[in-house]
């Protein structure tokens, strides 16, 4: 009887072991990124002038459920490279070139959701920004 008693709290054991599983028995997987700063204004003072905005890329993963930074996993780009300019060497540092300006210009960081699976889906999180030269436009 005892040993009856032993296998049925070894097999209850096992099955909450299981249970509560962090990760579910599945990999953990990337579904949302956040960008921030959102809607950064620079001012420019002259042409040409390269000022940098350091942005960071935060992910949202589930199984389990965290957040990670991702700034230097991820690959940046920008929807205006003649006016705002990833900085290949520094992840997440974008530079004013000085040759132009414009409103809500897109930065945006991507990354796949799968670590072990480089083949497979992208998430991809944006922000703008805002480049001015005062009141005029070169």
């Amino acid at each position: 009887m005892n040993r009856k008693w032993s296998s049925i709290v070894v097999l209850m054991a096992a099955a909450a072991l299981l249970v509560y599983q962090p990760s579910c028995a599945r990999s953990q997987q990337l579904v949302s990124i956040t960008v921030s700063p959102q809607g950064t204004t620079i001012t420019l003072t002259e042409v040409g002038q390269q000022v940098g905005t350091q942005f960071t890329a935060l992910g949202t993963y589930i199984h389990p459920p965290e957040t990670k930074d991702l700034t230097q996993k991820a690959v940046w780009a920008t929807d205006s490279p003649s006016i705002i300019a990833v900085v290949p060497a520094t992840p997440g540092l974008i530079n004013t070139t000085g040759n132009g300006c414009g409103s809500n210009l897109g930065v945006t960081a991507s990354v796949y959701t799968d670590n072990n699976n480089p083949s497979g889906n992208v998430v991809v999180g944006s922000a703008t920004m805002n480049v001015s030269f005062g009141t005029t436009c070169p």
